[in-house]
């Protein structure tokens, strides 16, 4: 089974790969060469599942939230040229996807991979390359979706059996009743 951070990164990617300039990566690679330059890397960061409702009680489900990062990074001799283009870059990958209502689950009969977004963190991180300014800016985004695993059941209700005692009854014997359920 997919899970949803992975289908939500596949769908992250479709939309970004057509935006022009970029080489494009669904998996972070520790080293990148010039040529490489600017790349966009799509990935899952982490998936976070905790109890929907109380732990432990009835089947499990979740409450998940993935975070799925978009890394642009960009080198250039002049650190100020570097900033500006970084921002735009993250700008347009915000209103590629934020705007789409596919994506979004906005509009009739269109259904999002996620119930909705908790939040966006933009990051600055300044990898060091020698005599090139390399800036990698990362667009982290946390999506929330409940996840259920229904129970597997084996064999069918057919019958159903009862047997109680009045509270404060004198009776010794339960009242006993049993029913047959249509199939």
């Amino acid at each position: 089974m997919t899970t949803y951070a992975t289908a939500i990164r596949d769908a992250i990617y479709e939309r970004v790969k057509a935006l022009p300039g970029y080489s494009f990566r669904k998996e972070p690679v520790p080293t990148l060469d010039e040529d490489d330059l600017p790349c966009m890397t799509v990935f899952i960061v982490n998936e976070i599942l905790q109890p929907d409702g109380d732990a432990n009680v009835a089947e499990p489900s979740f409450e998940a939230t993935s975070t799925i990062a978009i890394s642009i990074m960009r080198g250039f001799k002049d650190p100020i040229t570097l900033d500006g283009q970084a921002d735009r870059d993250i700008d347009m990958v915000e209103n590629r996807l934020l705007t789409d209502p596919t994506f979004v689950g906005r509009g009739p009969s269109v259904a999002a991979p996620f119930e909705s977004i908790r939040g966006i963190t933009r990051r600055r991180l300044y990898p060091s390359n020698g005599d090139t300014f390399l800036l990698e800016l990362r667009l982290e985004m946390q999506f929330f979706n409940r996840i259920y695993f229904e129970p597997v059941v084996t064999t069918e209700l057919s019958t159903v059996h009862v047997e109680a005692t009045p509270v404060g009854s004198n009776q010794p014997q339960p009242v006993v009743g049993e029913w047959t359920l249509p199939s």
